[in-house]
């Protein structure tokens, strides 16, 4: 069993104060992504397009096998269906409102409690229903990703005791590592294009 650091208070006013920075994290990562794969979406169906125009144009000719950019269009097509069907039903923004609503209400449960140790105030039974509240909260809500707790101790790194490199590695993963798919569809459909197009 964990060893217990301070008072029941001490305890109560910190566990709401992680969770509610980690629940607004999560509410800031999943807006992030959202943006991120409306992009990545568009973009993919602008290669689509884009390839589809480069032999009627004359613009691209496959002399040894015609149906090579049938073939692409085809299996960029598929992708971009299944990436969609994907994004649309993981709900990026219902889910990140979610969050939002419950960091603003974990904000008011959490004023709450500061009031009560602010007044001194010792009985216990005040803060059972704070805590009561806390839970109740915590029961209506999805729990947030462990990046988005990480991403809360960056933002007060003197109180975690991170270091330089800690705190970097945290945000590099945060911002972007957990959504390299999104990049590596942008970049990675024209690199292989080209690649193609210059081979000997």
């Amino acid at each position: 069993m964990r060893e217990r650091k301070g008072s029941y208070s001490d305890e109560l006013y910190d566990k709401i104060w992680k969770t509610k920075g980690a629940r607004f994290n999560a509410y800031e990562r999943l807006r992030r992504r959202q943006k991120r794969s409306f992009y990545a979406t568009g973009i993919l169906s602008a290669y689509l397009i884009i390839i589809n125009l480069l032999q009627p144009f004359g613009l691209l000719t496959v002399p040894d096998d015609s149906s090579i950019i049938s073939f692409i269009s085809v299996s960029l097509s598929i992708i971009l269906l299944v990436f969609v069907t994907i994004e649309n039903s993981a709900e990026y923004n219902l889910k990140g409102n979610n969050f939002h609503n419950c960091a603003k209400d974990l904000g008011r449960v959490f004023n709450d409690l500061h009031s009560l140790i602010e007044r001194k105030v010792t009985d216990i039974k005040e803060y059972d229903i704070i805590s009561n509240k806390y839970s109740e909260i915590l029961d209506k809500y999805d729990n947030h990703s462990p990046i988005d707790y990480e991403v809360h101790k960056t933002k007060h790194k003197n109180d975690f005791k991170l270091n330089w490199f800690q705190k970097n590695w945290i945000l590099l993963r945060a911002n972007y590592l957990i959504d390299l798919h999104y990049f590596a569809f942008i970049i990675v459909p024209p690199i292989l294009f080209a690649i193609w197009i210059i081979k000997p």
